[in-house]
């Protein structure tokens, strides 16, 4: 089964108000998208965990714990 008449299907199953809201909800995804493509504020990750850039690491970083050496 394609994913358009899954989707289909899953949509015409729904309350009118529920449908409502899920078009409001998917315009609201497709705006928001526009204007992050037009300001060029896409970020490449989501999240930007290190946006202000990676300022540690452990000298042992590559080292292996001591509880996993029966595993190694």
């Amino acid at each position: 089964m394609s994913f358009d008449l899954l989707a289909k299907e899953a949509f015409d199953t729904l309350s009118q108000e529920k449908q409502v809201e899920v078009l409001d909800f998917i315009m609201f995804l497709h705006k928001r998208n526009n204007e992050r493509i037009k300001t060029g504020k896409e970020k490449k990750y989501p999240f930007d965990i290190f946006s202000g850039g990676l300022t540690y690491i452990a000298e042992d970083f590559d080292e292996t714990p001591d509880c996993f050496e029966e595993y190694v």
